[in-house]
């Protein structure tokens, strides 16, 4: 998968690579800290997406 991913962000589209990225994670329920949400955040914005993309909920968020 992680081939594929950086393909698609050099040869097709950041901003598709990013939201495949997000898809992946969330689809297979892909445990990951609550600094690594933040660091998904402030990376939409500079991409041009809206927060929404990152923030709805569908993370498997580590709760210690």
């Amino acid at each position: 998968m992680v081939p594929a991913l950086r393909r698609v962000v050099a040869e097709v589209d950041p901003d598709l690579g990013f939201r495949l990225l997000l898809r992946v994670l969330k689809s297979y329920s892909v445990v990951i800290d609550p600094e690594r949400v933040e660091a998904y955040r402030a990376l939409a914005t500079p991409l041009g997406l809206e927060k929404a993309v990152v923030d709805d909920a569908d993370f498997n968020v580590r709760r210690d």
